[in-house]
């Protein structure tokens, strides 16, 4: 089996090699970003969770009300 050569000048070696980091660094911050999002909808779902259970309260308790109003009406 033969490898095949590439030559490259070495001014477009550097400017390749900057290139990838360039690349590498935005990859870095598209994964920072995309954790920081997660992070914010993980929050967001905690925050709909105590909003359900505190309507779920609430509505229990306006049941219980309700239940007592109609026994004093009879």
């Amino acid at each position: 089996m033969t490898q095949n050569q590439i030559f490259v000048k070495i001014d477009e070696y550097k400017e390749i090699l900057n290139i990838v980091g360039i690349v590498k660094n935005k990859i870095t911050k598209a994964k920072e970003t995309i954790d920081k999002i997660n992070e914010l909808k993980k929050q967001e779902n905690e925050e709909i969770e105590t909003w359900g259970s505190n309507l779920e309260s609430v509505s229990k308790k306006v049941g219980v009300i309700e239940e007592a109003l109609s026994q004093v009406n009879n």
